[in-house]
């Protein structure tokens, strides 16, 4: 009687049962975490009946407020140094075309020469990020380009220069696709949204911290130890990235079940937040192959829409970037 006539309260645990039973078939079994503390996960997920109710929205919007300071803030002030280290040149070049014997031609090519690596990698670091892990692929996109900028303080000639500017942009090709790769790993779609407008501002940050504390920096150590500013410019600020690519795999974790510091969460709360992120993935479609996802994204004419609007707003944004500080320089007058 009881099958032909379910209680709503019985069809209502059923379902709930069968929703963290769906959630535990979910839950990722080898690199995301290690086998012991996955079955301590999995064992007090399913001791607890706290996993058979539903967290109200009120839980979940505390719940996501602690993701955003477990995740976010590290991948900001990685993107505010991935700006900063991108955009100093255009400073250091006030004093770096009269040392190098610069024109501005070959400025120009040597500042281009850093979208040409980083725009043929886009793809292939994103590809490369989901099968080996968000986590490791953006502590090594960030020490390498903070090695990359460091170094090209040591540049003596405009050859040397463009061969670094290309290695600069295979380097920071990685972070920004690892970074939206890491967020939708970490929040369901609900959430997403509001945590990558987050993650967005770090551009202006990053160009408010290059435009105002590049040229003060390259003025005060111009000229110490026997070394022009704009070496002592790009050396200490590529520093930062290197120390913060290291502590990366301290900081952050692939998924909210390779964290430690979960379980020490009160069952609820961890049941609720892992049952978010897994309907998320669950619900989301399965990528389809590289080349058939290649083939169909360059034959729809919204992405050449898009493409022709984004080229546009960088081409201007750029110009401003590596040229303005000289343009500027010429235009005022001295003192």
């Amino acid at each position: 009687r009881r099958a032909l006539h379910p209680t709503p309260g019985h069809t209502q645990t059923r379902q709930s049962r069968a929703q963290c039973r769906a959630r535990e078939l979910w839950l990722p079994n080898d690199q995301a975490m290690a086998d012991e503390e996955l079955a301590a996960l999995r064992e007090s997920s399913a001791l607890h009946p706290a996993c058979e109710e539903a967290a109200s929205d009120e839980e979940h919007d505390e719940i996501f407020r602690h993701l955003w300071w477990r995740v976010v803030p590290v991948l900001w002030l990685g993107y505010v140094l991935n700006i900063v280290d991108r955009t100093n040149l255009g400073f250091a070049a006030l004093q770096m075309q009269q040392d190098l014997a610069l024109t501005a031609q070959s400025f120009g090519v040597a500042s281009g020469f850093f979208y040409l690596s980083y725009g043929l990698m886009q793809v292939p670091s994103n590809h490369l990020a989901s099968r080996i892990g968000p986590v490791r692929v953006l502590a090594v996109s960030t020490i390498s380009w903070g090695a990359v900028s460091a170094a090209t303080s040591l540049v003596g000639d405009a050859a040397a220069l463009c061969a670094l500017r290309f290695l600069l942009g295979l380097a920071e090709s990685a972070f920004y696709p690892g970074c939206l790769f890491l967020l939708s790993r970490w929040f369901p779609p609900q959430s997403l949204g509001r945590a990558v407008a987050l993650f967005a501002t770090a551009t202006s940050a990053g160009g408010l911290l290059s435009t105002a504390g590049s040229g003060l920096l390259m003025q005060l150590t111009d000229g110490v130890r026997g070394v022009r500013g704009w070496r002592w410019l790009l050396l200490l600020e590529g520093l930062p990235a290197i120390a913060l690519g290291a502590c990366t795999p301290l900081l952050l974790a692939e998924s909210p079940e390779a964290t430690s510091w979960l379980r020490g969460w009160p069952p609820r709360r961890r049941d609720a937040l892992l049952a978010a992120v897994g309907r998320g993935r669950r619900s989301a479609a399965p990528p389809p192959p590289l080349k058939r996802s290649l083939r169909t994204t360059l034959r729809e004419r919204r992405t050449w829409m898009f493409a022709v609007q984004y080229v546009g707003c960088s081409m201007m944004l750029n110009v401003s970037r590596f040229f303005l500080p000289t343009q500027l320089r010429e235009a005022l007058p001295a003192g």
